[in-house]
C-alpha cells in the first residue's frame, strides 16, 4: 500500500485524473497477485477434499519394477517408420535430430542403415548374385 500511496502523491500534482493514473500500476500488481493466490488456495482446497492419492504427488519409482526403456536410436527408427503409415508426409531427418538431441548425419545413419536392402550374398558355386532374406 506505501507504493499506492507514494504513486498517487506524485501523480497528484497533476489533478485527480494524473493521481489515478499514476496509482493503476500498483494497483494491477496488487490484483494479480490476489488472482494467484485465490488459484493457489482453490487448488489446495480441491486436493484436500478430493483425498490423498487424487493430488499431484512425487512418487518414487518401486524397485522391483523394471521397464524396458528404448534406446534413442531405436526411438528415432520407431518414429520416423511410425510416420512412414501415417497420412502426410514422413517425417524429416532434421526434425528427428532435433528432438532427439542428435545430429542430423547420425539420424540419417541410423534410418539409411534400417531401410537399406540387405546385403548380396556372392557365396553361390554358379557365379550367380543371389540376395539373402
Amino acid at each position: 500500500m506505501a507504493t499506492v500511496g507514494a504513486n498517487v502523491a506524485h501523480g497528484a500534482a497533476h489533478g485527480v485524473i494524473g493521481a489515478l493514473i499514476s496509482a493503476w500500476p500498483a494497483l494491477a500488481l496488487i490484483g494479480s497477485f490476489e488472482l494467484l493466490m485465490i488459484l493457489i488456495r482453490n487448488a489446495i482446497r480441491r486436493c484436500t477434499d478430493a483425498g490423498p492419492r487424487q493430488c499431484t504427488t512425487l512418487e518414487q519409482p518401486v524397485p522391483g519394477r523394471a521397464e524396458v526403456e528404448q534406446t534413442v536410436e531405436q526411438a528415432v527408427l520407431a518414429e520416423y517408420q511410425a510416420s512412414l503409415n501415417g497420412p502426410g508426409r514422413p517425417l524429416s531427418q532434421r526434425h528427428l535430430a532435433e528432438k532427439y538431441g542428435l545430429d542430423r548425419r547420425k539420424v540419417k545413419q541410423i534410418i539409411s542403415a534400417e531401410t537399406s536392402p540387405s546385403p548380396v550374398d556372392s557365396s553361390s558355386s554358379d557365379g550367380a548374385l543371389q540376395i539373402s532374406t
